[in-house]
């Protein structure tokens, strides 16, 4: 048996990639964020992103994606995103979108080890860029087919500040999107 962080909350499953494709359009990204917000999403989990250090390419894929998690914000919806796994500086040259995205409702979530210590070796980093760390080595999780099997990556540590945010928005339902941010980023260790 399996069992996540929050319980009690109703999940709406939005696909944006196309079956047996590891690519996603920017245009499915943002009909999605809007369709989530539109219908009362109060935080979302974005276990995806593309890393660039063309600061041209990512402007084209960044404006329409800022347009839509800034929309997101104004609906009262919290943007949980994963930070990468390209063992990155974000504070340098590269950039990982939409996590990198500098708004009050993105919270960019690093992948750490059992050992509470970044998992270094693969999770993009930046003291400036990445906001919050949580689990995500050795994560036994399920899959399709009555499957199950342990991975790494920061869309495994997503899942879970997504899951802790759904629980705070439990117990305090009226908090607005950075107010949830400010709360986790000042409670963790």
């Amino acid at each position: 048996n399996m069992t996540g962080v929050a319980w009690n909350t109703q999940i709406m499953a939005l696909k944006i990639f196309a079956d047996n494709s590891n690519n996603a359009y920017t245009s499915d990204i943002v009909n999605a964020v809007l369709y989530a917000a539109d219908n009362g999403a109060k935080v979302s989990n974005n276990s995806y992103g593309s890393l660039f250090n063309n600061s041209v390419a990512a402007e084209i894929i960044q404006k329409p994606m800022y347009d839509a998690i800034s929309a997101a914000n104004d609906a009262g919806m919290l943007f949980v995103a994963a930070s990468g796994n390209d063992s990155a500086d974000l504070d340098g040259t590269a950039m990982s979108t939409p996590s990198d995205l500098e708004l009050p409702n993105i919270i960019s979530v690093a992948a750490s080890n059992q050992f509470d210590e970044p998992a270094a070796w693969f999770t993009n980093y930046g003291k400036n860029s990445v906001d919050i760390a949580a689990p995500g080595e050795f994560i036994y999780s399920t899959l399709p087919g009555n499957e199950y099997a342990t991975w790494n990556g920061t869309s495994m540590a997503t899942p879970h500040v997504t899951g802790a945010a759904a629980l705070l928005i439990e117990h305090a339902p009226d908090l607005t999107p950075a107010e949830i941010k400010a709360v986790l980023m000042n409670t963790v260790d």
